[in-house]
């Protein structure tokens, strides 16, 4: 029974339904589409605490993706071969270390003109709010990181 329901399925690429697997189109529409309330380019991780005002951000509104490769202007740079492979401990660390609460996401690998493309894929969070561990929590407003007021993070501990 499930192999049939495999096969009936492969040909309308259950795994980009599913949302198991990024294609190199969907990856020009996010682009496209430019940085806003849930998406974020990032030339490399950089500082740590502004990607995890980023990470915190997202979790305290409705998610979002966080392109690693992409510059501001919506060029695709890539992720140099010697940043690539350690990239998802970087981000689990530096999570760990400057967000309160375990911050989810996942992460999906995107090549696009033999360039490597990291698109970190933030959930929103359930135990809102998330915090900046130095900073308080974090929200997002248009294509910007902002400390939450005193309202919204009382808001958000009533959730």
């Amino acid at each position: 029974m499930f192999t049939l329901f495999g096969r009936r399925f492969r040909d309308e690429n259950l795994m980009q339904i599913l949302g198991l697997e990024f294609t190199s189109s969907q990856l020009m529409r996010l682009v496209g589409k430019g940085e806003g309330e849930t998406i974020e380019f990032k030339e490399e991780v950089g500082k740590a605490h502004e990607f995890c005002e980023t990470l915190v951000a997202f979790s305290n509104r409705r998610g979002g993706d966080i392109l690693i490769g992409v510059q501001d202007d919506g060029t695709i740079v890539g992720v140099p071969d010697s940043a690539f492979s350690k990239i998802k401990d970087q981000i689990t660390s530096i999570s760990h270390e400057f967000c309160y609460q375990s911050v989810h996401f996942n992460e999906v690998v995107v090549e696009r003109s033999g360039m490597r493309v990291v698109v970190v894929r933030v959930s929103e969070g359930v135990n809102k709010p998330y915090w900046l561990k130095d900073k308080g929590p974090f929200i997002r407003e248009g294509s910007h990181d902002r400390v939450m007021t005193r309202h919204e993070a009382e808001q958000a501990f009533q959730r």
